[in-house]
């Protein structure tokens, strides 16, 4: 089967990146994927040289990532951040993504910030940075001096043309998505189409630097009481959907930092409580807290350290109920409560099996717990029991959503700078207390009057609906309009199997009775004949050799 041309976006345009894409494959060693989904270029398999093959499977995934360019990074970057999608050696080795990108021109940028801004740079900034202090796949950071200011700020320019770019990129992306989700039945359950919608959405948040800025300005507000933690402040004059203008933050990076044992404890201990209240209290979270992201620097009342967030182009939103469900999950694993961790699973999934084994998981969960709370060796990482959970989520079927995978992963990467922090850092130790004080917290809002209020509104509107709701109800059960919609998934290869095999039946079936039918007339030496012999026997003969030969040589070459 070739693959569909219309499912391409603009086709000139996308068939040079399409074959550069295969040559690329090709080249890792995965030509068995081209063949597999039938792209154009499987000669390729066969004429190019591929790269070692003493490097394992998973860094040859990740080069071939690099060497695809910015979409694809972006895309292996979601995919190391969701360990319920890809198996975890994968997952490490995708959180080494390096994006090995060029700074474009001076003359290119300073042309998408003057047209962005409105106005030249000479009229924003008294100094501005040539060359690029950070290059990224999507944009690039300068120093500069703005006019209102005598303070050194970054400046993060997209980079031109990368909207569309990254639009191309993605159409091709997701194309290939539903190329392998169509032909390869193993990888259904991972629903790669959704992956990369979620991929489009998280870019287009992430090149519009307004959300960016908005996320800086939430986190600033939330934390404005706590010294222990700090975010750069942006300047909104300066600001667009194209240039974010903010505060240079000249910290020491996490594993640099030399300060005394209680500083570092101290230090650890504030980057784990922030990752929660972010999480439970706030439900704005920054999504990928990694080491790279974090910076050590002096507190505004001089008063030690503080934790500086950088890099907030992803981050999260939780609501009220789903905080709600992530504190039961918290409460569940610092009480080693195996029943409620399983209502909480049940509750952080999208869809359940509606038989689901809740005896088999909570038994083993269980074994998970034991590691958390009672380790035989030396205590471990909190990722490993947590990323072993997810696994066994997808093995009883629980479709994790995105949003509770993301918080995991934040918690996962807190825990990880705060070792680097405090070798000592033991989270399961820091994640009791927290948990209590949530608890208390949450009680308190439970039945505070504002609660109580809205409790009441919602009981009292939903009874002052209820005789509608159920008068409907009966309408339409008089009106005969009331019944069951049954839809079916991925059942078109069965359909074609059973229309085949009906196919092959009638031929088998026709060419017994030509068979038979020959036979008798031969027998009877019936109708006319020529030499001998009676027509209608031979040609019954010929066109059951005919009909015979055909099903065999379906059934040997046609497998499928």
């Amino acid at each position: 089967m070739q693959l569909n041309r219309g499912l391409l976006p603009q086709p000139f345009r996308a068939a040079g990146r399409l074959r550069a894409v295969v040559a690329i494959l090709v080249k890792y060693g995965f030509g068995h994927v081209v063949e597999s989904l039938n792209l154009p270029g499987r000669e390729l398999v066969r004429k190019m040289t591929h790269v070692e093959s003493n490097i394992s499977v998973w860094k040859r995934i990740r080069l071939a990532i690099e060497e695809l360019g910015p979409t694809y990074i972006k895309f292996g970057q979601v995919l190391s951040l969701r360990p319920d999608l890809v198996p975890l050696p994968l997952a490490q080795e995708l959180g080494h993504l390096q994006e090995r990108v060029r700074p474009e021109s001076f003359e290119d940028i300073r042309a998408v910030a003057e047209e962005s801004l409105g106005k030249p740079l000479g009229d924003c900034f008294s100094e501005f940075g040539r060359e690029p202090m950070a290059t990224g796949s999507l944009a690039q950071v300068h120093k500069a001096v703005p006019l209102c200011s005598d303070r050194m700020v970054a400046v993060k320019i997209l980079r031109p043309g990368i909207r569309e770019t990254v639009a191309s990129d993605l159409d091709l992306l997701e194309n290939l998505a539903d190329l392998a989700n169509q032909h390869v039945e193993s990888l259904r359950s991972f629903d790669l189409p959704g992956v990369v919608r979620e991929l489009g959405k998280m870019l287009a948040r992430e090149m519009n630097f307004l959300n960016e800025a908005q996320n800086m300005a939430v986190f600033r507000r939330n934390f404005a009481e706590d010294t222990g933690v700090y975010c750069p402040a942006v300047l909104p004059e300066l600001t667009t959907a194209e240039v974010l203008t903010m505060e240079l933050v000249t910290g020491t990076h996490i594993a640099e930092f030399t300060g005394s044992a209680e500083e570092r404890d101290r230090l650890a201990h504030i980057g784990m409580e922030s990752a929660l209240r972010q999480i439970l209290e706030f439900g704005m979270f920054h999504a990928d807290p990694h080491p790279g992201n974090l910076r050590i620097v002096d507190r505004p009342d001089g008063r030690g350290q503080a934790i500086a967030f950088l890099d907030w182009g992803m981050s999260g939103r939780l609501t009220e109920r789903q905080r709600g469900v992530l504190f039961d999950f918290f409460m569940a694993l610092s009480r080693r409560q195996s029943r409620t961790l399983v209502r909480a699973l049940r509750d952080m999934s999208m869809s359940a099996p509606p038989l689901l084994d809740d005896t088999g998981l909570e038994a083993e969960l269980l074994y998970l717990l034991d590691r958390l709370h009672d380790p035989a060796g030396q205590r471990e990482l909190i990722s490993g029991p947590l990323i072993d959970m997810v696994n066994l989520c997808r093995e009883y079927g629980l479709r994790l959503r995105p949003d509770y995978v993301y918080t995991t992963r934040a918690l996962v990467a807190s825990e990880a700078a705060g070792r680097i922090i405090s070798p000592d850092f033991d989270v399961m130790a820091e994640l009791q207390p927290m948990a209590r004080r949530y608890l208390r917290t949450r009680i308190g809002k439970l039945f505070s009057q504002s609660a109580l209020v809205d409790g009441a509104e919602d009981l009292f509107g939903f009874l002052r609906s209820l005789p509608e709701r159920v008068g409907f109800f009966f309408r339409l059960v008089e009106a005969g309009k009331l019944g069951i919609e049954f839809s079916h998934k991925n059942l078109e290869s069965f359909e074609k199997t059973l229309s085949d095999v009906g196919k092959r039946l009638a031929t088998a079936l026709i060419t017994a009775a030509l068979i038979i039918g020959s036979s008798l007339v031969v027998a009877a030496d019936a109708g006319p004949h020529w030499r001998g012999q009676p027509v209608l026997g031979l040609v019954g003969y010929i066109l059951s050799g005919v009909f015979g030969a055909w099903l065999v040589w379906s059934m040997v070459f046609h497998k499928k």
